[in-house]
């Protein structure tokens, strides 16, 4: 006759098991993240990261599949920043944003949340943009996300036209490319990095930005131009 605590012995080990692999998976996202960031993609061997995380190369490609695979679950943490399986915008900050019926407070908490994930995913996202041009996969996965920062513009601007934000004149797809524009992760490394802004500097700058450039008065006033020729003509 069986046991009756067999069952619950099996649940018990499997589980630890799923503890232990997911336990395993995050040291490698962590070793990952830091050598693509340090040394950049290229330079980046997996053998490099298993040795970092203490684990066999064999044990990287069969969690990730890829060094390109790899990169792209470091992106998707530092985004979401944990390893949990929801989209960004379920998230509590995300929740926190768009829980306001202000279009400028809106906006300003959006800043925010800016600031937050680009100050999580913006070396790493940058690793991808340098090393995009040099690999299929990578250039795919870049267009990929570039497409998911677009419909986060675009849910953001129709928030923004449903209370009413969007002055005379500014379109929604217009509303949406800029906000798409300013929320770029290169953005956020060009300032930090290569400028020394700091973080809070650069969240003041969004929320000027999206302020001045989705939620006043559009400016149509002529453009002026000068009277040349040649290369230097004005467009």
């Amino acid at each position: 006759m069986k046991s009756r605590s067999q069952p619950s012995g099996r649940r018990y080990d499997s589980t630890g098991r799923r503890a232990r692999a997911a336990a395993t998976r995050r040291q490698i996202v962590a070793a990952a993240h830091d050598l693509f960031v340090e040394q950049g993609y290229a330079a980046t061997a997996i053998a490099a990261v298993a040795k970092a995380a203490g684990v066999s190369g064999p044990t990287v490609y069969a969690a990730f599949g890829s060094k390109a695979g790899l990169l792209k679950v470091c992106i998707d943490i530092a985004l979401a920043g944990d390893d949990e399986e929801a989209p960004v915008i379920a998230r509590p900050l995300a929740r926190w944003v768009y829980a306001t019926d202000d279009p400028r407070e809106l906006v300003e908490r959006y800043a925010v949340m800016m600031g937050v994930l680009a100050g999580r995913a913006g070396p790493i996202y940058d690793v991808l943009v340098r090393a995009a041009d040099a690999e299929p996969e990578l250039s795919a996965l870049l267009v990929d996300l570039e497409g998911q920062r677009l419909k986060a513009a675009t849910i953001l601007a129709s928030a923004i036209a449903e209370r009413g934000g969007l002055p005379p004149g500014r379109t929604l797809p217009q509303a949406r490319d800029t906000i798409w524009l300013l929320n770029a992760p290169e953005l956020y490394v060009t300032v930090t990095a290569r400028r020394g802004w700091s973080s809070k500097r650069y969240v003041a700058w969004a929320r000027t930005a999206l302020i001045r450039l989705v939620l006043d008065d559009v400016i149509d006033d002529p453009i002026p131009r000068p009277d040349l020729t040649g290369s230097d003509a004005a467009p």
